[in-house]
């Protein structure tokens, strides 16, 4: 159990597998063995739950390190300085595949054939455009998924592979509507892609330090693990359509944090923010663990902030709410590592 002052917390990985670092290779079939020319493959580095977050409310896809298009023999190769990358494979008529490379091992990318699915975005029975409709499949070995960003066009609608065979996640942003999560019932999505947004709810209140009383300026205000607008220069703060089954409030700087659940007008009091630091090693060798993601869930499950440990194996939470969190850490090759900590 974690509580209070700055601790170090050491996570010890079980080894499953090695292998020497290059590049990332390897061959694009399909799911029954023939090779698939012209697919596009993808490397990604490592990017934090709370990066993507603030990358999806932009509207932003993943910016690549490199991308390359496989041959007719399905293979490819792609030059990368990262140990531990995101590959990221796609192809017309199937749907996306992901995995995380450590240290060059050989891919192979096996696709599913999807045809393509219509979807459309609403509110109130009339069209939406401009909504960012993000798919995505997680859960991987390092907790990492890969995600599928399209806009609602005019009359509301857009195009995606199949989400049945692949898609275990969806979420619409617009900004002037309440943000949108959706996953399958029993692994299967209404054979009808239709998505109806409504307007959320306001949530408006201020920031204040606790100890002094003073305004909080600029603090970035997370909900449900996503941030949904800033303090302004008085503290205070309106959130115009945060999601109706909204539970609390976060905000944070870097040095405050503090949250507050539902009840009128809110008053958050920051404190001093407590930080989370600790070295990722094999559990035989002893040695450091480059590119393991450490993840921090609040509970009862709430924000889930993650955190890539570096070639000495180090990684840190900066700005964390006394709370207590569920721990997990993942790597391809390893077992997790889990627990909890208050």
């Amino acid at each position: 159990m974690w509580k209070g002052r700055s601790p170090v917390l050491p996570v010890i990985l079980l080894l499953l597998a090695k292998t020497t670092w290059g590049g990332v290779s390897g061959r694009v079939i399909s799911s029954d063995a023939k090779p698939i020319g012209a697919a596009t493959v993808s490397a990604y580095a490592q990017e934090t739950a709370e990066s993507r977050a603030e990358r999806l409310m932009a509207g932003r896809s993943r910016a690549p390190l490199g991308t390359v298009g496989s041959t007719a023999d399905g293979s490819f190769q792609l030059d990368t300085i990262n140990p531990v990358v995101d590959v990221e494979v796609r192809a017309e008529g199937f749907a996306p595949s992901f995995v995380t490379v450590v240290n060059g091992q050989p891919l192979t990318a096996a696709l599913t054939r999807a045809k393509s699915r219509r979807g459309v975005v609403t509110a109130k029975g009339k069209p939406i455009t401009g909504a960012t409709v993000v798919w995505m499949a997680g859960g991987g070995s390092s907790g990492a998924s890969t995600e599928l960003i399209v806009k609602s066009g005019a009359d509301g609608s857009y195009d995606v592979p199949d989400p049945d065979v692949w898609a275990n996640g969806l979420v619409i942003i617009h900004p002037d509507f309440g943000l949108l999560e959706r996953s399958p019932d029993l692994a299967k999505w209404p054979p009808s892609l239709a998505h109806e947004l409504d307007d959320g709810v306001a949530i408006e209140g201020s920031v204040v330090e606790e100890r002094s009383g003073q305004a909080v300026a600029g603090a970035r205000l997370w909900v449900g693990g996503w941030p949904l607008g800033k303090t302004a220069a008085g503290g205070a703060f309106l959130i115009g359509h945060a999601p109706s089954a909204w539970r609390s409030v976060l905000a944070r700087t870097d040095g405050l944090v503090g949250t507050a659940k539902p009840a009128g007008r809110l008053v958050i009091q920051a404190r001093p923010a407590r930080a989370l630091s600790g070295v990722v090693r094999d559990a035989k060798t002893r040695e450091p663990i480059a590119g393991a993601m450490v993840a921090l869930q609040s509970l009862p499950w709430e924000a889930l902030w993650t955190a890539a440990s570096d070639a000495r194996g180090r990684y840190t939470f900066p700005s964390l709410a006394a709370a207590q969190y569920r721990s997990y850490v993942l790597h391809p090759g390893y077992s997790p590592d889990t627990g909890e900590r208050d």
